[in-house]
């Protein structure tokens, strides 16, 4: 019973969110529609489900980075939806050559089933990560380096460096991307004190990620997505 009064909650939600998007105009195509393949140029194409770019596919090849893949670098990590996870990190390459493509004038890739941010957008790497979230705020994990003489030095060099994760989300509204903590998750939150409240006393936040949180507001706050004309 419990089970199918969260099913009709998420469908209900979702229904509400539909119905508010469509009366104030066009809303953001990425949330209503099936998700359609190629490369976006910019936020505008995701918001609106617009990649501009077909991907060629009999030259291209869209692949994982071994280089960069992070799994187990700190056990217990990565928790998304109650299960640990590994973080693929992926590229495009070209088939003949097999060398990598330059993409740091892409915003991202869809396969027609998942979506993927280019890590060109807030950082100077040449690889896609999976955005785990798509909503009022979008979620996805990112690779990240770290002095290990933290905090007496934070100066990074090949030498002290360790491989970490970052936390991101997208603001849908203006594109803008943020890292995620719990200094910014408890701004999120501040107009739902329900919600801060638990945050606030949940032990386990400093231990796992923090898309629980995100995907928790956005399932009660779709009216905060702003329509695009």
């Amino acid at each position: 019973m419990h089970q199918h009064n969260w099913k009709m909650k998420k469908y209900l939600v979702t229904v509400l969110m539909t119905v508010i998007l469509f009366k104030t105009g066009f809303g953001q195509e990425i949330l209503t529609t099936s998700l359609k393949k190629g490369l976006y140029k910019n936020f505008e194409e995701f918001v609106s489900n617009n990649p501009s770019i077909p991907f060629d596919e009999k030259n291209l090849e869209f692949e994982e980075d071994q280089e960069e893949l992070i799994d187990g670098i700190t056990p217990k990590l990565f928790v998304v939806y109650g299960r640990e996870i590994k973080l693929p990190v992926f590229r495009i390459v070209d088939k003949g050559t097999n060398k990598r493509i330059k993409t740091k004038s892409t915003w991202g890739y869809c396969d027609g089933t998942k979506v993927f941010i280019n890590s060109y957008t807030h950082i100077p790497k040449h690889y896609f990560v999976e955005l785990l979230l798509i909503g009022r705020y979008c979620y996805f994990i990112q690779v990240g380096y770290t002095s290990i003489y933290q905090p007496y030095n934070k100066v990074i060099t090949p030498f002290n460096a360790v491989k970490t994760v970052e936390e991101y989300v997208i603001n849908l509204n203006n594109g803008k991307i943020f890292n995620l903590d719990k200094s910014l998750l408890k701004i999120i939150l501040n107009d739902d004190q329900e919600l801060l409240h638990k945050m606030n006393n949940d032990l386990g936040v400093d231990r796992y990620l923090l898309i629980d949180y995100i995907k928790a507001y956005n399932e009660r706050h779709p009216d905060e997505i702003k329509a695009r004309h």
